[in-house]
């Protein structure tokens, strides 16, 4: 019917686009005649072909509609139904069996479009093919490989980084030499440190000046792990003896921070919908911190109250909260903190239990150090001790308990205080019901419970008191209350892309000496292009007798980027009650002057106390410091400031074990150190002769990070007690034929330690050939095969399918040793495999590898 010269390299597609590939076909003056077996691997249809390209049998779609051709007795069976294969319809040639194109549609559901003059077949599918299936099933797969990329990462393996009895500190230090109108002109020096010590973590804190001498030290020991292994039976995620701060509980003592020992097995990251959360932590000379819940602004310290900020009780929201404080320091450094808090309805699993047990001396550090005008506190050096713990009855039940035992300045009996609790669940909606007993007869009846409507959370409590009872969590302060009632909503409103996000608050405290307190508040933030508004509404009531005082406020703080090079921020309040007055107003300009020198100035004006303050920072940073001179000055008071700082930090490079300088902040949590090389022989090792890789982004923690010559990237600030996972951005490798060895790992950063891995990069390789059927009298090249590339362990590596005469590529394949198969249910279906195994071994160089695959069939079919 044809020959060899009517062979016709055509295009065939299908006219929803997924597929494009080239096949051989032949065309005669009859028509154009496609190949029925290449077809029908291209759509995964289960047809085989064979008796020479003389018998085809199979189904269509599905086993039911099965189809049998046989040409040489010129019959065929297509879905049941017996028919004539006409000569000049059906052809057997060179292996398969050709179909002219408008007798196609009486096999396949599908109508066919030849179009010689663009050299192209267009095929309509009339119904699902299994290759869509297939498809649809890849890129949900892909969809939800997107979708699991955090999960991902924190399910990757582990990578010890061992406790030992000492390592060297890694530490922050800053020198400042500086005069003011308060004490005159001195040295100072502040110094935080942490490393591991006996095992523990063990950090530290001090400040000292040459007028006062040690004005200020604080030290930690303990451990974190997120896997619930620490202090054997107990199970504890975490514990620490020194300067520590304790949990609130539900009902009575509020969390304190002081001298003494703390442990806990609950998770890390997790929290119920009705606690609240107290921060803590230093904050160093000069510097301000705002802190962020979901991006809206809820909270601002702008001096350090004894060393340190405070955010006290700071309300979380249903599912995923994410708490960002934002350091500014004085030389224009910006850095961000991001805690990350799981939030549920406070129930555990069945049979869980959590614990938390912690005794402090409120507010003593552990060795007695004060700095000049210190502002003690009237309950400080209390002793407490609390407890509380949690068990899940059932999914649905959760008991919960609490003790608690205060002594006062003299030592005598202590205080006790015991609650109960329950969680549980009412059509779907959070509640929660606590009751308590203080010594003296005093008692507490507190309940809350929860909703989500849509985007929308909503947490409603009330509390009532009687005898005398001292609710530190809800007053912040030792009075007895007679009542307590709180409403909040977060959430976001539909507007714009991404939704107005709000934090509102209503609240009403009532003393057992008649005084009460009403607070309500409403925050919200909106990023206008790159401005980011953080406007709040404010309102304060307070009533003592006769004696009534309120406030109506209104903030508007702004942060703009003018430029790559300019940051702006500013900051107003307005009392609105009776004539709106402005309270105070406030500027800062951050520059950019080169890569290394930015300048600051900043004013304030408060007007109640008609006080004004500007000032100004200058700061040049070197490789691994910081020098800054920094200056003050407040009227009509005349109070002034002038400063000079060098910053810096120190750490112990793990690779060459020789201590170095580093950019300052090293301390605040673990740090990793990579280091890249060229990996010549695949080994992972870094051998002579392996050369490191200079500009390799290394990304943690969502930050990259770039080698230097030697290769090494140094990524500090990844948390404490916290899984980190990094990898190699290999778009930043110098060469498109490298990759990493492996794709990366975890570990769990804690503050002190560096994890250092080395990272070999690897030559990748391409493997080429082509598939032929084995045994045919004359090799035909069988396209459509679905060929998986596979490791020794089993692992699909890549996968590839044979195009025209049966090429095949797969391509930036690493070293290794390989195997190349059919894809099992394509083998299955067709009855095919490979006649002899192919297994290939890459070494460390690039390479183009070619092995041909012989394709036979391994089941015999009627007509063999």
């Amino acid at each position: 019917m044809f020959t060899d010269d009517d062979e016709l390299v055509i295009a065939l597609r299908t006219a929803s686009g997924e597929i494009e590939e080239t096949i051989t076909a032949f065309g005669t003056r009859q028509g154009v005649f496609l190949p029925l077996g290449e077809l029908s691997r291209i759509l995964d249809l289960a047809l085989r072909i064979s008796d020479e390209g003389h018998y085809a049998s199979g189904w269509i779609i599905e086993p039911a509609r099965s189809v049998s051709l046989n040409l040489r007795a010129r019959e065929g069976i297509i879905a049941g139904k017996a028919t004539q294969l006409s000569p000049a319809l059906f052809a057997s040639y060179q292996g398969d069996i050709f179909v002219r194109s408008d007798s196609l549609a009486s096999i396949l559901p599908v109508e066919v479009k030849v179009d010689l003059r663009d050299q192209a077949v267009i095929i309509t599918l009339l119904e699902k093919f299994p290759f869509q299936a297939r498809l649809e099933r890849e890129a949900e797969r892909q969809r939800l490989a997107s979708r699991q990329g955090a999960s991902q990462k924190e399910n990757a393996p582990l990578e010890p980084t061992p406790w030992a009895a000492y390592s060297m500190p890694v530490s922050d230090v800053e020198m400042r030499a500086v005069t003011d109108d308060t004490f005159g002109s001195r040295l100072e020096l502040e110094m935080r440190a942490a490393a591991d010590l006996a095992f523990v973590t063990a950090r530290g804190y001090l400040e000292a000046s040459s007028r006062d001498g040690l004005t200020g030290v604080r030290m930690e020991f303990g451990r974190r792990d997120p896997a619930a292994t620490l202090l054997g039976p107990l199970h504890a995620t975490q514990f620490a003896i020194g300067d520590i701060a304790t949990v609130s509980q539900a009902i009575g003592l509020r969390s304190v921070a002081g001298r003494g020992l703390f442990v806990s097995n609950a998770p890390l990251d997790e929290s119920s919908v009705f606690d609240r959360i107290d921060l803590r932590g230093p904050l160093p000379d000069g510097y301000e911190v705002e802190l962020y819940r979901n991006n809206v602004l809820i909270g601002a310290s702008r001096t350090a109250v004894n060393g340190q900020y405070e955010f006290l009780q700071i309300p979380l929201d249903f599912g995923a909260n994410v708490l960002r404080l934002v350091f500014y320091g004085p030389q224009g450094q910006t850095r961000e903190e991001v805690r990350r808090f799981n939030v549920g309805n406070g129930r555990l699993a069945a049979g869980d239990f959590v614990y938390d047990l912690g005794v402090v001396q409120k507010d003593r550090p552990l060795i007695a150090v004060r700095p000049p005008l210190y502002l003690a506190t009237p309950s400080e050096g209390q002793w407490r001790a609390s407890g509380n713990i949690a068990y899940g009855m059932s999914s649905r039940v959760t008991l919960a308990g609490g003790m608690a035992l205060a002594w006062n300045k003299l030592g005598e009996l202590p205080g006790i205080a015991g609650n109960i609790g329950i969680r549980s669940e009412i059509a779907g909606l959070p509640w929660r019901l606590d009751a308590a007993l203080q010594q003296g007869g005093a008692r507490a009846l507190r309940g809350a419970v929860a909703a989500r409507m849509g985007a929308i959370g909503v947490s409603i409590a009330h509390g009532e008191y009687r005898g005398g009872f001292i609710d530190e969590v809800q007053a912040f302060e030792d009075a007895p209350l007679r009542r307590a009632s709180s409403l909040d909503v977060n959430g976001a409103l539909p507007l714009g892309s991404t939704g107005l996000p709000f934090i509102a608050r209503l609240s009403r405290l009532a003393f057992a000496d008649g005084r009460s307190i009403e607070t309500a508040s409403l925050r919200t933030s909106l990023r206008l292009g790159t401005a980011l508004l953080s406007p709040a509404l404010e309102y304060n009531a307070s009533a003592a007798g006769l004696v009534t005082s309120s406030r109506l406020a209104a903030s508007f703080d702004l942060a703009l980027f003018a430029g790559s090079r300019t940051r702006i921020r500013a900051s107003t309040t307005v009392d609105l009650l009776g004539s709106p007055t402005l309270s105070q107003i406030s500027g800062q300009i951050d520059r950019t002057l080169s890569a290394r020198q930015t300048v600051r100035l900043f004013a304030s004006h408060s007007f109640p106390a008609r006080q004004s303050q500007i000032g100004g920072s200058f700061s040049h940073r070197f490789d691994n410091a910081s020098l800054a001179l920094d200056a003050s000055a407040s009227f009509p008071t005349h109070a002034h400031y002038i400063g000079l700082r060098l910053s810096t930090g120190f750490l112990q490079n793990p690779f060459s074990r020789r201590m170095q300088l580093a950019m300052p902040g090293v301390s605040r949590g673990g740090l990793l150190a990579v280091r890249t090389f060229r990996d010549e022989n695949a080994n992972g090792i870094q051998d002579a002769g392996d050369a490191p890789i200079a500009n390799v982004a290394v990304i943690a923690s969502g930050k990259a990070y770039e080698t230097d010559d030697d290769g090494i990237a140094l990524v500090p600030s990844l948390g404490d007690g916290q899984k980190a996972s990094y990898g190699i951005d290999e778009a930043t490798l110098p060469d498109i034929t490298l990759a990493p060895g492996r794709k990366g790992s975890a570990f769990v950063a804690r503050a002190g330690r560096i994890h250092s891995v080395g990272l070999g990069i690897v030559s990748l390789s391409d493997i080429e050939g082509q598939a032929v059927y084995s045994g045919a009298a004359t090799l035909k090249g069988v396209s459509g095969l679905q060929l998986v590339l596979t490791d020794l362990d089993g692992n699909a590596r890549g996968r590839a399918r044979s195009r025209a005469g049966g090429s095949f590529l797969f391509e930036r394949v690493p070293p290794g040793r390989y195997s190349i198969e059919i894809a099992a249910d394509q083998a299955e279906r067709l009855g095919i495999g490979l006649a002899t195994p192919v297994v290939i071994e890459l070494s460390g160089k690039a390479d183009i590898v070619r092995a041909n695959l012989l394709v036979k069939d391994t089941q015999s079919l009627p007509g063999q």
